[in-house]
């Protein structure tokens, strides 16, 4: 889990085909794919920070499980899993067959000393991260003194706990690496690092700088590839995804955007929707003032539902997300747990205020009871545009209801717009003043676990760390602590929803939307990607060229 700073994208026009517009034939091997790349820091996929080359790294590392961004669980590696009586061991056993791309056997060995070599990965890692957000920010985390991995035999590898953890199995989604040809050390290490994972695609030549290319596994436990051969093109930057796809660069690309359904003279594009767990809020600065007491709770209720999220998501996301008044995504299966929402309903803010004694001054703002002046200032980074646009709306929402709200960042340098080291400076910034508390109400984005770590903004003993808005809350950290572990008297559904009440009586967040995400790929590739947040090319062994399309 962590914040988000993306920027706002350039207009892309493209054009929307349907794969009812596509002739469909019977799969057929061969072809070349083309995929994009940038300039990675590393090739070991335990370590990389590259977004491009995490999900290209997919196609050669394997994982136990795969997930999406709804919390939906399947299969790869692993057969299936059984948990101890007591809940403190998972027991996993692998496919049969398993083989490295070198021929020798994948077992329970590799899986035990990969998982045990992450525990010793720095703090900021992200497989070390899930599996410490899979235990729930309420429970202390001292990486092998809270769990490890133990290989029974050659198919059989048992992950034991200190505690018997709910949400264990989304941290099974790390990649699996090779032990015959990595010591422990070797696996933590940034160069000289093997190429060879179990995956649909095998490595054939490529580094950090040169492009890539992969061939087909044809001793893949899985069904063979159809598609001979992939690519990888290293580009200059992220953003030249796109232009790359619609000058037949590449084959594939992410759009960062929400622009993927505007009409252009191109037909060669297909998009692939699919849901995210970026989630926008805001953060309420529980420290001030303002917001304590009896009638700072009447305040942050009124501004939940003060906010026309609709209007939000449909002028600057071009209706590319999906509105929440939770931080669990509407989609997601947890959802069915939550009997409640809060909506958009500016009377009953109104209502709140006044009953809480908030008074109306001759300038239409509400004062407080005693006649001083409330004020609200509303920041957020100022190098992303989307995000200062919606702090606009959001003021003129707050105002409409007779809340003098404003804004309170940095205006930017037009000529400095696109200064990397200016954009890197003002988000650190930005981050320094959430992290000290000098805000009001503060627009962030984050990315979530795919089994949402509720705590990690909600549990008192995150405050000064993810709980942005320093929400402190006993009745809140028991619930916290007893949805993070199995075997508890109340079941799961009944504890998201006193969870989901406790969230909207105190209100420390107002959650905003959940973005959605596209991918983009060229016509002549055949059958869905079902592609996710966590593995783009999820099917693309499962994808064809037909004949007439290869090169």
């Amino acid at each position: 889990m962590c914040l988000t700073a993306c920027q706002g994208s350039k207009d892309i026009k493209i054009k929307e085909i349907s794969e009812d517009e596509l002739v469909e034939t019977s799969p057929v091997s061969g072809g070349t794919l083309e995929l994009p790349l940038t300039h990675m820091d590393t090739v070991n996929p335990l370590l990389t920070k590259n977004t491009d080359y995490f999900y290209f790294s997919k196609l050669i590392f394997e994982s136990l499980y795969i997930s999406d961004a709804l919390g939906n669980f399947k299969n790869n590696l692993a057969e299936h899993y059984e948990f101890s009586e007591d809940g403190l061991t998972l027991s996993v056993t692998l496919k049969k067959d398993l083989r490295w791309h070198d021929g020798q056997p994948l077992t329970a060995q590799d899986v035990a000393d990969t998982f045990n070599a992450i525990l010793d990965l720095p703090a900021d890692n992200p497989y070390l991260g899930l599996i410490r957000h899979s235990m729930g920010s309420c429970n202390s985390f001292s990486g092998s003194g809270s769990c490890r991995a133990v290989a029974f035999d050659e198919r059989n590898v048992d992950f034991q706990f200190d505690r018997p953890y709910r949400n264990v199995l989304q941290m099974l989604t790390f990649p699996v690496l090779p032990s015959h040809l990595l010591s422990q050390e070797d696996r933590l290490k940034e160069e000289n690092f093997p190429i060879v994972g179990s995956g649909p695609f095998r490595y054939m030549s490529g580094d950090t700088l040169k492009p890539w290319t992969l061939e087909k596994n044809p001793n893949y436990w899985g069904q063979p590839p159809y598609i001979d051969k992939v690519q990888g093109k290293i580009l200059e930057n992220k953003g030249q995804g796109t232009n790359a796809l619609e000058t037949g660069q590449v084959d594939l690309s992410m759009n960062d955007g929400y622009d993927w359904d505007r009409e252009s003279n191109s037909s060669r594009i297909q998009v692939e929707e699919f849901p995210t767990n970026e989630l926008e809020f805001l953060a309420i600065n529980m420290k001030q003032e303002k917001f304590q007491g009896s009638q700072g709770q009447a305040l942050r209720q009124a501004m939940a539902r003060s906010i026309n999220k609709a209007r939000i998501i449909d002028s600057l996301c071009l209706g590319k997300a999906i509105q929440t008044s939770s931080l669990i995504h509407p989609k997601s299966k947890y959802a069915d747990y939550i009997s409640q929402s809060i909506y958009y309903n500016v009377d009953t803010g109104r209502n709140i205020l006044k009953k809480a004694g908030f008074k109306e001054n001759e300038r239409g703002f509400f004062t407080f009871p005693d006649g001083r002046e409330l004020r609200i200032a509303i920041t957020t980074n100022s190098f992303n545009y989307n995000r200062k646009a919606t702090v606009d709306l959001i003021i003129d929402d707050l105002r409409r209801m007779g809340l003098e709200a404003y804004g309170n960042y940095l205006p930017v340098d037009n000529r400095k717009e696109k200064d990397p080291a200016k954009q890197k400076e003002e988000w650190d910034n930005f981050q320094k003043q959430i992290k000290d508390g000098n805000f009001d109400l503060a627009l962030v984005g984050m990315q979530m676990t795919p089994l949402p770590d509720l705590s990690s903004l909600l549990y008192s003993g995150m405050v000064g760390q993810s709980n942005l808005s320093s929400y402190s809350s006993q009745e809140m950290d028991q619930y916290l602590k007893k949805l993070s572990l199995r075997s508890v008297d109340e079941d799961e559904k009944t504890l998201y929803n006193k969870i989901t009440e406790l969230f909207y009586r105190d209100c420390p967040y107002i959650p905003l939307y959940f973005k959605q995400g596209a991918i983009l790929k060229d016509k002549r590739i055949r059958r869905s990607l079902e592609p996710s947040v966590y593995d783009l090319y999820h099917r693309l062994s499962k994808t064809y060229i037909p004949k007439e399309y290869q090169d």
